[in-house]
């Protein structure tokens, strides 16, 4: 019974606060997005579901300046549900609600990421007419990091330990690879509808696609060298958040 009455004042406590899916890149979040848009009136949905720029996006800044270049972008956010490609620093400026909002995120193994990330541009050049080549390097480095901190112009073992207390305070995390069984807990949660097959939608898993990014043993290494950072944090959520 006492666990039932706390499911209910969870549940109802979730009517009056403001909805967050902290969505980082190629972790299934549009399938997320869609699901969740069909449990909500589009006037209640922030409008804008990612921070534009130049190359590498916004929502990747490291810097003073492109973080205020983000700032004048866009409005504030008060709408019921708030997602998108918008880090913690962008709603703790935006959103000033978010330390009191349902806050909710997915993560997915930084290597796996990164080369959907790349799968995504070889697909992008070719659909435009470019030729699609591989290159995993010049994916922008720690994405999953930046996303989670609360200043992304830290550095190092700060910027880590910064996303690690942020991640810490959210009260949701699915793990891609457990995405089915992390998305019905959550609708659970929130006392939404799921329908009965979740649908993949902005997938890049095609044969073509990864024939073109040719992995080896070599590269593997590079990309975690290059992304140290946010293997420690799947390594940190793994153990001590799942």
């Amino acid at each position: 019974m006492k666990k039932l009455l706390l499911l209910f004042l969870f549940t109802f406590s979730l009517l009056d606060a403001r909805v967050v899916f902290l969505h980082i890149p190629k972790t299934g979040g549009m399938t997320l997005l869609h699901l969740l848009r069909q449990n909500y009136p589009e006037s209640s949905v922030y409008p804008a579901l990612n921070l534009g720029g130049p190359p590498g996006g916004l929502h990747e800044a490291t810097s003073v300046r492109r973080m205020e270049e983000a700032f004048t972008r866009y409005p504030d956010m008060n709408h019921e549900l708030v997602m998108g490609h918008f880090p913690i620093w962008f709603h703790k400026e935006k959103n000033l609600n978010f330390d009191q909002s349902f806050v909710f995120t997915i993560l997915r193994d930084p290597i796996k990421r990164v080369l959907s990330q790349d799968r995504y541009h070889i697909a992008v050049r070719s659909w435009t007419g470019m030729t699609g080549k591989s290159n995993p390097e010049a994916i922008p480095r720690n994405c999953m990091c930046l996303m989670l901190a609360s200043d992304p112009t830290l550095k190092g073992e700060a910027l880590l330990r910064n996303a690690i207390a942020n991640l810490e305070k959210i009260d949701k995390i699915i793990f891609m690879d457990d995405f089915d069984n992390g998305v019905q807990e959550l609708f659970d949660q929130m006392g939404l509808e799921l329908p009965l097959d979740i649908p993949v939608t902005n997938s890049s898993q095609t044969e073509d696609l990864h024939k073109r990014q040719r992995i080896n043993k070599l590269l593997l290494r590079k990309l975690e060298a290059l992304n140290s950072l946010d293997v420690q944090l799947y390594e940190y959520a793994i153990t001590h958040l799942r």
